[in-house]
């Protein structure tokens, strides 16, 4: 008698059961080539093994055809629910060509929205699909790096892998950025498999986002840590000479201002929370930055280096 009571709750309900299943369905037929695992290696470190159990997946237009087939199974309503499609101008729903290799190049700096957009196939871009599993292990939501899907909200990126539920840990980190994450997961459960876990806010402002705070809490009250550390990338934003430099003096720390903002926030609901910092001398000097995956590529050179001498 209930299930008659609300229909529209009901058909909103399948059509999610519905968007989930293309979203595997989609996700099931993706590859990583061989370019784009050698890429996230040689500038992430991460290994095949990492890559295949974040389930990184190659984002180009060979995508295209999976996307159009798609539309034999799901309707329309359902694919453009998952965000695989979209509506055009006119309605017209088509597939959405964030999967099928048009990603974000770069934000600009001046008002919100400046954004440079490109093809990967003309090599401006590598927008590589990343699947968000849940604490069962289960795909829930698939984006491509750099580039939020246009009327899905940002979620909280988990270390996790297909089929593989959460377990307690002794320490959390969190951090900003999927591939940072998987560079951290990659290292720490190297040294003491299930001792750490790892997770990345979509950017370090999304400590103000009530979805993505609502996913944390209920990440860390599943995987019970003594001890939460939040560390962001580190960059010099004083020396004219680099290019992430600010003129003004309190636009220079940001990082450290939201992780400090985070940490706060969660000593107040009871959690044990430090904030780290990544050494200056990690600093590329080229760019002034340094963050977990690109030290992680760096400090791997450096050691392939010396074992090749």
């Amino acid at each position: 008698m209930y299930d008659n009571f609300n229909p529209e709750i009901n058909q909103l309900a399948d059509n999610l059961t519905s968007s989930i299943a293309a979203l595997n369905q989609f996700f099931s037929e993706l590859l990583l080539t061989p370019s784009d695992q050698d890429e996230l290696w040689r500038k992430r470190g991460l290994t095949l093994e990492e890559c295949s159990r974040a389930g990184f997946k190659t984002n180009d237009q060979c995508n295209r055809d999976i996307l159009v087939n798609l539309s034999t199974r799901f309707s329309q309503e359902v694919l453009t629910e998952s965000g695989l499609w979209v509506r055009g101008p006119g309605g017209e729903a088509k597939p959405n060509s964030q999967f099928y290799g048009y990603g974000l190049i770069a934000r600009k700096g001046g008002p919100e929205g400046s954004e440079v957009w490109g093809w990967k196939h003309d090599g401006k871009c590598n927008p590589v699909l990343i699947p968000y599993w849940d604490a069962q292990g289960r795909l829930f939501h698939l984006r491509p790096h750099k580039g939020g899907i246009a009327g899905k909200p940002p979620h909280l990126y988990v270390a996790r892998s297909e089929g593989i539920c959460d377990t307690p840990c002794a320490m959390a980190i969190i951090t900003e950025g999927e591939f940072k994450a998987r560079a951290l997961h990659a290292v720490l459960n190297s040294i003491e498999p299930q001792k750490f876990s790892v997770a990345a806010l979509p950017g370090i402002s999304m400590a103000k986002n009530r979805g993505c705070l609502n996913e944390l809490f209920n990440w860390l009250k599943a995987i019970t840590p003594t001890r939460i550390v939040i560390a962001y990338d580190s960059e010099d934003k004083g020396d004219p000479r680099l290019p992430a430099f600010k003129a003004n003096p309190r636009k220079r720390h940001d990082a450290q201002i939201w992780a400090r903002y985070l940490a706060n926030l969660m000593n107040r609901e009871g959690y044990d929370t430090v904030v780290g910092v990544l050494p200056k001398a990690w600093r590329d000097p080229k760019n002034g930055k340094t963050d977990w995956d690109s030290r992680l590529a760096a400090r791997i050179n450096d050691l392939s280096q010396t074992l090749v001498t």
